[in-house]
């Protein structure tokens, strides 16, 4: 398909003026007095306004992308992910000595707050169903689970709406439960009339015994869905610890490698960081990002030979006009702005259609988004006033050499 695109844009682009040269008498031809494209190269300015459209619409939407990445990266996520580490993947000796490890972490310098967990916050989670304990066993709704120990809410700083947090000092809260607000609402209950009621996910009632507010433990773009959190699960895969601001990550890492490894001196540590996962959220986002900026640096490129060929056309059409108006007294900057002016209209039509073809594609692209920015009149001004300069300077640059030769040699000039 590549090589037939290829072929077929050689043969278009030789085919149109041989077929002009070919309908010509040849002794105009012989003598140049025939230009083989017409008076007006309406084809020349249709090509320069196609261009300098699709420029301006892939500048437009590559602003717009750009904006709407940055929002979703610094869009609170409903808790503080700063400074916190984990360190996955433990083994059983290690989960069984949690307690004594946990109290060594805890005497490091920079160390606030040390939890654990099964599941991740912010990398996966459980599917189940639920259901209001006096509801009927075959009314149950979906949600989604996260597996904690206790401790893990306060370490993340979600915000309590009603209720409390976990008590790692309370042994019956291992089998309570922790809803957010979107589970709380899809149960049909309010955050204070939940708190103390009973639901079921299994076979045994669990207690609800706080609410926390809505927090995205995906990406920033998706609605926030149910979540229960849930302490029951013995099984421990992360050690969770929270660093006070300031320390060196690394130094930190260093001391919690060698408290582990008297535990375990073959354990090899796998960490990451709360901030490395929201990051990797927006991949694919990011990857749109770079794949328009190549587009449109190639874009602009084009435009940049398409707003020259048609400046030099004007240049050519005109070069006995500019030469008779510098001889009746014309200054150059004069013929600059003529010359501009012209050129400048098919470089604001071009703008005027690329506008909502810009505006189509970012509405639709950002409707998929939960969290999106509006549509900033500065996003679609933007894209045109680099257009616009670009032109400015290779118009009024041609155009002053031009309007300063001789205007003996542009009266002249065939």
């Amino acid at each position: 398909v590549l090589a037939c695109i290829f072929l077929l844009t050689i043969v278009l682009s030789g085919f149109y003026p041989a077929l002009l040269l070919s309908r010509a008498a040849p002794i105009p031809l012989i003598r140049g007095s025939v230009n083989p494209a017409g008076d007006k190269r309406i084809l020349l300015r249709v090509v320069s306004v196609v261009q300098i459209c699709m420029a301006v619409c892939l500048l437009t939407i590559l602003l717009g992308i750009n904006t709407q990445i940055r929002y979703l990266k610094n869009h609170p996520m409903g808790y503080n992910p700063e400074n916190i580490m984990m360190i996955s993947n433990l083994n059983q000796g290690l989960t069984e000595n949690y307690p004594a490890i946990r109290d060594q972490l805890l005497s490091l310098n920079g160390m606030e707050e040390v939890a654990a967990s099964s599941h991740t916050i912010g990398a996966g989670n459980s599917g189940q169903s639920i259901r209001m304990y006096s509801d009927d066993p075959d009314h149950v709704l979906g949600i989604d689970e996260y597996r904690i120990y206790p401790g893990i809410c306060h370490l993340y700083q979600f915000k309590l709406v009603a209720g409390r947090f976990l008590d790692p000092q309370r042994t019956s809260d291992r089998s309570g439960i922790i809803l957010n607000e979107a589970a709380v609402n899809m149960l049909g209950k309010s955050p204070e009339e939940i708190v103390g009621e009973q639901v079921v996910m299994f076979e045994d009632p669990m207690e609800v015994i706080g609410v926390v507010e809505d927090f995205n433990y995906k990406s920033a773009a998706r609605t926030i869905t149910p979540l229960a959190l849930t302490a029951y699960s013995e099984r421990m895969r992360n050690i969770v610890v929270r660093t006070s601001p300031g320390t060196d990550p690394q130094e930190i890492l260093k001391n919690m490698e060698e408290v582990i490894h008297t535990f375990d001196p073959a354990y090899v540590i796998i960490n990451r960081f709360a901030t490395d996962l929201i990051e990797g959220y927006y991949i694919a986002e990011e990857r749109l990002q770079k794949i328009l900026l190549a587009g449109s640096l190639l874009s602009v490129l084009i435009v940049l030979l398409g707003i020259y060929a048609l400046v030099s056309h004007n240049i050519v059409k005109r070069t006995k006009e500019i030469g008779i108006r510098k001889v009746m007294g014309g200054s150059t900057s004069q013929m600059m702005m003529m010359i501009y002016a012209s050129t400048l209209k098919w470089t604001l039509i071009a703008s005027v259609l690329a506008i909502p073809l810009a505006f189509l594609y970012m509405r639709g692209w950002l409707s998929d988004y939960a969290v999106r920015i509006p549509l900033y009149w500065w996003i679609f001004a933007g894209s045109i006033l680099l257009v616009v300069l670009f032109q400015t300077l290779i118009t009024l640059g041609k155009t002053r050499r031009t309007a300063r030769r001789n205007p003996v040699e542009a009266l002249r000039y065939e």
